[in-house]
């Protein structure tokens, strides 16, 4: 057995530059190592796989599935050390020896191979989309000495300079965040997702003009709740919108939601959603930028930190570790912060760092408990501390109250509690292993295209209509010249547009219609192939 990750948390964390040689499982990561957004998580960075069973497993038991590492492993941008660095096995074993994932979906950055023994590419993994291994776009090659540096040095050779890019990294991924903010859902999510379901049949293309006006930025939370809203978007609707969101395609929630749809989509349909899961659309570059950014901030945060904590020379050591944990704006740090004070006896500054946290983050139900967690267990050292004994003096009422957190929590504040109690009682814990079980848990089903129409087909509906109609169109002739004509009862032409064979829908206003009764006609090279009529009315 290799190096364990179990419930890490949601913080920027590294396994990083090892040989792991010889093993069944090298690394592996289980449950939770991952924030809900995958923005943050566990890297698993420049190790070297030799002769092992499974490279690199990432493992959940039961559902739920969990969300399992950082989204991006490794980043897309213009530095040697960006892609991940790992060098695999590549023994071929089983399918996935070099990478094998049962949790959520992660896109594997690497560095192109000068050599195809140097192995950095994971040959052998779980099938797109859930393993996902991508070339860095900028030709970073492989370099060990700058692709994968060590951890122990400071950024340009001192400690000053791993603060200067600390700072920069810190402004660079504020400005994707903002950007972030802005783009998403049209900058309101909430405001948005109400607008969808609490829309009406009547107010589709409204609903459909807002969506689209917000792609390619559309979360998670608002293609499900479009996805669900079938009395008002239609099918072709839904389609349109899905396309122009590729991170839709990668979604198991999104993938769900349009398995539990009572009027399913047609296989063309889902397979044009599912173009999304080879393309990286605009807010997965986003996020992985904004990833990349924090975890370079993360890495030069625990560099200074480290420094400080190893140099007892350095008279004012614990006050820089107060003042660095005091700027930082990660959760977990505030945590550490409450726990320097207690070291120095600063009971008054334990309980305002505590107290202060829910003001300074918005805590989901989990992070709540583990906060409700960690403000017991520091009651528990403050008290032990104000009757003047040690925590190897704890009494029975005091012991009982640490089991009773251990039973109750999760995560780190779990692991802390339950490694306490193995010292100063007769606690016995041994970490159980979550094997991989041939991706036993729930995966969602992807479609594959498939050409299902062979034939000419043209189709406008609905009629009547009153905002848009939607017009479905095949050709079976290619690269011929296909044009969409409306016209009114006096051959008056209403609209003129052009086709192309990378679509077969259109959604198209009508508003500035005047009621009455129109024909929609689909020439090809010239030729009339078919013309519908169709009514608009106003509701």
């Amino acid at each position: 057995m290799g190096l364990i990750v179990n419930n890490s948390g949601i913080d920027n964390n590294e396994i990083y530059n090892n040989n792991f040689t010889n093993i069944i499982y090298a690394a592996l990561a289980q449950e939770t190592n991952r924030s809900t957004n995958g923005v943050t998580g566990l890297e698993i960075l420049c190790n070297e796989y030799v002769n092992n069973t499974y490279d690199i497993a990432v493992t959940t038991e039961g559902l739920p599935r969990y969300k399992g590492i950082k989204a991006n492993q490794g980043s897309d941008v213009d530095r040697p050390n960006a892609p991940a660095g790992n060098r695999f096995s590549n023994l071929g074993i089983f399918s996935d020896s070099d990478y094998a994932n049962e949790c959520e979906n992660i896109i594997y950055w690497h560095h192109l191979e000068a050599d195809p023994a140097e192995h950095l590419i994971p040959d052998y993994h779980t099938p797109l989309p859930v393993v996902d291994p991508r070339p860095n776009s900028y030709n970073q090659y492989y370099n060990e000495e700058l692709s994968c540096p060590s951890n122990l040095t400071g950024g340009g050779g001192s400690i000053e300079g791993e603060k200067s890019l600390m700072a920069t990294y810190d402004l660079q991924a504020d400005s994707v965040n903002n950007l972030m903010v802005t783009l998403e859902d049209g900058g309101d999510t909430e405001a948005l997702n109400t607008e969808v379901q609490t829309s009406w049949p009547d107010e589709a293309y409204e609903v459909y003009s807002e969506l689209m006006g917000s792609s390619p930025y559309l979360t998670d939370t608002v293609m499900v709740s479009s996805v669900e809203k079938e009395n008002v978007l239609n099918s072709t609707m839904l389609t349109d919108i899905l396309s122009a969101n590729p991170q839709g395609a990668k979604s198991d929630s999104v993938q769900q939601s349009l398995d539990n749809r009572a009027n399913q989509l047609s296989n063309n349909q889902r397979a044009q959603i599912d173009q999304g899961l080879y393309i990286i659309g605009a807010m997965e570059a986003l996020k992985a930028d904004l990833s990349n950014f924090k975890g370079l901030k993360s890495r030069s945060f625990n560099k200074i930190l480290r420094y400080y904590k190893n140099d007892t020379t350095l008279p004012s050591a614990r006050d820089s570790v107060i003042s660095l944990l005091n700027s930082s704006d990660v959760l977990n740090a505030k945590y550490k912060l409450a726990f320097e004070y207690f070291n120095l006896g600063d009971t008054a500054n334990v309980t305002t760092c505590l107290n202060n946290i829910p003001g300074q983050f918005t805590l989901s139900a989990s992070q709540q408990a583990d906060h409700d967690d960690y403000q017991d267990y520091l009651n528990v050292l403050l008290a032990i501390d104000s009757a003047g004994r040690s925590i190897y003096q704890a009494d029975s009422a005091e012991i009982a109250d640490l089991y009773t957190i251990v039973n109750n929590s999760k995560g780190k504040i779990k692991s802390l509690v339950r490694n306490v109690l193995m010292h100063i009682d007769t606690l016995s814990y041994t970490e159980p292993y979550i094997f991989l079980d041939n991706l036993k848990t729930s995966r969602v089903r992807y479609h594959t295209f498939e050409d299902v129409i062979t034939e000419d087909l043209f189709n406008i509906y609905p009629n009547p209509a009153s905002d848009y109609v939607v017009v479905e169109y095949s050709v079976s002739t290619m690269n011929s010249k296909k044009n969409l004509i409306f016209t009114d009862a006096k051959g008056i032409t209403m609209k003129y547009i052009q086709l192309d064979d990378n679509h077969d829908y259109l959604v198209i206003p009508i508003s500035d219609f005047p009621n009455g009764v129109f024909l929609g006609t689909l020439r090809v090279n010239g030729n009339n192939i078919k013309t519908i009529k169709f009514t608009k009315a106003n509701n």
